[in-house]
């Protein structure tokens, strides 16, 4: 009988064995399966926090190019829309077509820098219409100097040159304002980066 319980002795010990392994390896695979998930989900966590991080920096790239682009369209406006261009086409003798055509350049660029600020600075948007506006009088009375002989009528001419020194003085007031209003845009992109 003692062989018997012997052999009885050893079949439980190797079931229990047996079972004691296969419970190991079943917790072994519970916990390998959990901390596989808790990688993934980390993992997938930081892909996440990557791509938002790349996409936010490609959106203040974009918006960066955006700003520089109203910035030279301002600049550029500025200097179109001076005393100093006046003079040009007031002594250039510039043919009355060419004139034209360089303002419906000016609108060209002031359109576009209209759409960029509506779309993405909603708040520069005003001054860059008030500088249109503006551009249209400065445009307008350059045109009625151009025709006017101010020997003969020096009066009208002083009154148009009046009204174009007053808006272009009104446009680089906004120009300035616009391009800080830029730098501040610019520097409220840069904070976001930190």
């Amino acid at each position: 009988m003692e062989l018997q319980n012997t052999g009885n002795t050893a079949v439980i010990a190797a079931v229990a064995a047996a079972a004691i392994a296969f419970l190991a390896n079943i917790i072994t695979t519970i916990i390998t399966f959990k901390v596989a998930k808790l990688n993934t989900n980390k993992d997938l966590r930081l892909q996440n926090e990557r791509l938002h991080d790349d996409r936010n920096k490609a959106e203040i790239s974009f918006l960066r190019a955006k700003l520089e682009e109203v910035h030279n369209i301002i600049s550029k406006t500025e200097l179109e829309n001076s005393q100093t261009i006046s003079f040009f086409h007031s002594t250039s003798g510039i043919p009355r077509d060419e004139f034209r055509s360089r303002y419906l350049e000016n609108c060209e660029r002031i359109h576009k820098a209209v759409c960029v600020t509506d779309l993405y600075f909603v708040e520069i948007s005003p001054a860059i219409r008030n500088i249109y506006n503006q551009m249209n009088l400065f445009w307008g009375n350059q045109e009625s100097l151009l025709g006017i002989n101010a020997s003969a009528n020096q009066h009208a001419w002083d009154s148009a040159y009046a009204k174009l020194l007053d808006a272009s003085n009104i446009i680089s007031s906004k120009a300035q304002e616009v391009q800080r209003e830029i730098v501040s845009a610019s520097e409220k992109l840069s904070s976001k980066l930190n």
